[in-house]
């Protein structure tokens, strides 16, 4: 649906359960490391970076365990952004939010999400006002493609050295709790987590 809607993804190769692998061709085409995922999980459950055939295998069986389709995807490295919008018709996206997992963590895994003081999550991002609205546009265009009511937030990193925003992933459901991103993004925009809530339900009775 992304390439349909001409949304810039990092390259990447469906694997259904069960399915052989070509453990060369798959280094060949995407290059080293690659990001193995789950194709439906969220909060990164199921999913690693792989830098070595020998390993790749491995990923693919954890990711299985938690879906039947798997994504391996080039590895980006680069500034992870998030993206958060809102509307069923008339839509608006928030302000965008940059993430910074600690060193200790090579990308923004389970437990930088949920573990206290591992993250920092800076709203605005501090990506000036062109990439702003760069991200902006293809978090509005991941949200129609997907056909998303009500709300969205597509996670998306921006290529090291470049001017390039890629789209990883839209989460349709959204944590929402006070200190979840979409609310973070909403509050630097001026809207209160209650405001936030009171506008949901109503996109919800529409």
């Amino acid at each position: 649906l992304y390439s349909e809607a001409g949304i810039p993804t990092p390259g990447y190769i469906p694997l259904e359960k069960g399915a052989a692998v070509e453990t060369e061709a798959v280094f060949r085409r995407l290059g080293s490391p690659v990001v193995v995922k789950p194709a439906c999980c969220g909060s990164s459950v199921g999913m690693s970076i792989i830098e070595s055939a020998a390993m790749l295998q491995h990923g693919i069986e954890e990711a299985w365990s938690h879906d039947e389709t798997v994504m391996i995807e080039e590895y980006v490295e680069g500034v992870e952004l998030t993206v958060g919008v809102v509307g069923n018709n008339a839509l608006e996206p928030f302000p965008v939010i940059e993430i910074i997992p600690d060193k200790s963590h090579v990308f923004f895994d389970y437990e930088a999400k949920y573990t206290s003081g591992v993250t920092q999550e800076i709203c605005p991002a501090r990506i000036g006002p062109i990439l702003t609205g760069k991200a902006q546009s293809l978090g509005l265009a991941a949200h129609r493609a997907l056909s998303c009511k009500g709300y969205s937030r597509t996670d998306m990193i921006l290529r090291k050295g470049r001017d390039e925003i890629l789209v990883l992933e839209t989460n349709t459901i959204p944590g929402m709790t006070e200190t979840s991103l979409l609310p973070l993004a909403a509050k630097t925009a001026g809207i209160s987590f209650s405001k936030l809530l009171d506008r949901l339900i109503e996109l919800a009775l529409e």
